[in-house]
């Protein structure tokens, strides 16, 4: 719906679902886990997605 509604919307800053649902699998499986407690950032731009610590 939201590229619908948001025809010009810059998609290229967009974090996919996919990305977030295979991090969080990666989380629960105890790989590349952040330690307890951290803040972390995702950040999308030009359709590559990185994990910042915050």
């Amino acid at each position: 719906m939201n590229r619908k509604w948001m025809p010009k919307a810059d998609t290229t800053t967009w974090t996919p679902l996919e990305f977030i649902s295979e991090l969080f699998w990666k989380w629960s499986q105890k790989q590349e886990r952040p330690i307890n407690g951290s803040l972390l950032q995702l950040v999308t731009k030009d359709n590559k997605t990185e994990v910042i610590p915050a």
